[in-house]
């Protein structure tokens, strides 16, 4: 019976809302479609089954039917009716679902969304003008935006697909680098030319696109260094590389990015860190 203001109120009640809103959104399936009294509509997904693509090229299908008006009622007859589950909950369970719903709660009222639509040009600029790749062209807007609200750098988490290899979901492209830092910093000093600014963001450009292709190729490190933890024994000793503070450093994504883009609807997610951002972006041929 909820009816959000705006996408954004719709957004942050998608993703669960409050403490009141929260209790009514279920994860037993990997995709749940929510319609709101007003007819705004979205859907929340549970991300351990799959990954980000799957679910956007199934919306993606259904609405592009709808749209051209190709949609059937075909097999609505043959779903069954819900049938109510009387739960027996003793003492113990009774007090884990007060801690898990207050956690929750926590998590959601300390995550705020918001979307941010730029029509001024889109991809197919950004391919044509600045002949960069837009996801490239994104990752470093996002990093720029980073460094001037923070005045620092974060390791960054990019989605890079795995989807080449059997069984292959997804692995990290890690957009932070030495080439991306050089040019972040040059960017807040006056005294580099403009000309040597652009030249470090071709290199950054260049660099990141580079990675990415690596990473397709399933050549980068972070899927290996889980495959190494994971073939640890229970009473082996932990590598010393895992404990290092420089480790924490490095796979602390205080920026968490995907690319989901999509004629039709706009994605979302949260952070990985309490004080980090969730960055889902959607390079449109003529807006980001």
């Amino acid at each position: 019976h909820d009816s959000p203001s705006d996408i954004h109120q719709a957004g942050e009640w998608l993703n669960g809302g409050n403490r009141n809103t929260a209790q009514n959104r279920w994860f037993e399936k990997l995709m749940n479609f929510v319609v709101f009294k007003n007819g705004i509509a979205g859907m929340s997904g549970e991300h351990a089954p799959l990954d980000a693509p799957i679910v956007g090229i199934a919306t993606n299908h259904f609405i592009n039917k709808w749209e051209k008006g190709t949609e059937t009622k075909e097999g609505a007859s043959n779903i069954p009716n819900y049938q109510p589950i009387q739960w027996n909950i003793d003492s113990t369970l009774s007090k884990e679902l007060e801690v898990a719903e207050k956690q929750a709660a926590d998590d959601l009222t300390n995550c705020e969304i918001q979307i941010v639509r730029n029509k001024d040009y889109g991809a197919d600029w950004i391919k044509r003008v600045a002949k960069t790749s837009p996801d490239a062209y994104t990752q470093m807007s996002i990093q720029l935006a980073y460094y001037y609200t923070q005045n620092d750098s974060s390791a960054t988490y990019e989605t890079g697909t795995a989807r080449g290899f059997y069984h292959g979901r997804t692995d990290t492209v890690r957009t932070f680098s030495a080439d991306s830092k050089k040019w972040t910093e040059a960017m807040k000093n006056s005294s580099v030319s403009s000309e040597e600014k652009l030249q470090l963001l071709q290199t950054a450009l260049n660099s990141h696109s580079a990675y990415m292709k690596r990473a397709v190729d399933g050549k980068v490190i972070d899927r290996h260094f889980l495959g190494l933890r994971l073939v640890k024994e229970p009473n082996e000793k932990m590598p010393d590389i895992f404990t290092d503070p420089l480790w924490r450093q490095s796979t602390r994504f205080r920026v968490s990015t995907s690319n989901m883009s999509s004629p039709f609807f706009i994605a979302g997610f949260g952070p990985t860190e309490p004080d980090g951002f969730g960055i889902c972006y959607n390079t449109r041929p003529d807006e980001l």
